[in-house]
């Protein structure tokens, strides 16, 4: 007599190899999605900080002058729910007035790829996802680290910008 064999359902090796299988395909994907999160991140905090960027130069169209602080613009938190940091020139005062033929401005950068930068109105960043200001924004001149996300104006673009003659 032939028995005919009842298969009811998968063994344990042939789920083992399902799962093996699975969780090779995850890892395997993991780092690529990882990575596209954390650029997706970054790309706000670059957007965050641009927006701000453009909203300190609106208010210094509209006032003359640097704002103080960033209370007065609308972007001040970036995507990892830190504040944005901001420096300007303490000695500005009034944009058009502000003769940078005889006088610089207090604010002076040193990037990443060590150029030096002066006359710069201000500067507005991001900590990044380390949520520490790497760069040395309290020092003349202000050293950027390429872990902040940083944008900075100088004066003649501000004067450009405000029409000053």
């Amino acid at each position: 007599m032939n028995r005919i064999k009842k298969n009811n359902g998968f063994s344990i090796i042939e789920l083992s190899l399902a799962l093996i299988v699975v969780g090779l395909v995850i890892s395997a994907i993991y780092p690529a999605i990882l990575q596209s999160l954390h650029w997706s991140q970054y790309e706000k905090g670059k957007e965050v900080v641009q927006t701000a960027r453009q909203e300190i130069v609106g208010s210094a169209m509209i006032n003359g002058t640097l704002p103080e602080s960033l209370e007065t613009v609308g972007h001040t938190v970036d995507p990892w729910n830190d504040d944005l940091f901001y420096r300007n020139a303490t000695n500005l005062g009034k944009i058009c007035e502000f003769n940078a033929t005889n006088s610089s401005t207090d604010l002076t950068l040193r990037t990443t790829d060590n150029k030096t930068i002066e006359n710069v109105a201000f500067l507005v960043g991001s900590k990044g996802e380390d949520g520490m200001v790497d760069s040395k924004i309290r020092t003349d001149p202000v050293e950027l680290d390429a872990h902040d996300i940083v944008e900075y104006v100088t004066l003649q673009y501000l004067k450009n910008k405000l029409d000053c003659q």
